[in-house]
C-alpha cells in the first residue's frame, strides 16, 4: 500500500475475524529513512503515521511522509510476532 494524500497516514484493514494482531511495518521512498507508528487500531482498521527523516539547514528534522510513499504492513498472531513488531 501506499500513503495517500497528505498527513502520512496509510490505512490497512486486516480481516477482524484473525483476532488480535501485532503490526510489523517498514516503509521505502525516494526520501527518507523512515519511522512508522500505529496511530489508531480498532478491528479491521490500522492508521499507521510514516514520517521521513529530512535535511533542514544544517541538521536533519522529522516530516510527514510524502503521498506515494510505500509501505509494508504484515500481522501476526501475538505468540508469532517478530522481534521489533508493535
Amino acid at each position: 500500500m501506499a500513503i495517500e494524500g497528505e498527513g502520512g497516514r496509510a490505512v490497512w484493514c486486516p480481516d477482524p475475524s484473525l483476532g488480535p494482531l501485532v503490526v510489523a511495518a517498514v516503509a521505502a521512498g525516494a526520501q527518507g529513512p523512515y519511522t512508522v507508528a500505529v496511530e489508531e487500531a480498532a478491528p479491521g482498521r490500522v492508521v499507521l503515521r510514516v514520517w521521513a527523516l529530512v535535511r533542514h539547514g544544517r541538521g536533519t528534522r522529522w516530516v510527514e511522509a510524502p503521498e506515494g510513499t510505500s509501505v509494508h504492513v504484515t500481522g501476526s498472531r501475538p505468540g508469532e510476532a517478530p522481534p521489533g513488531a508493535v
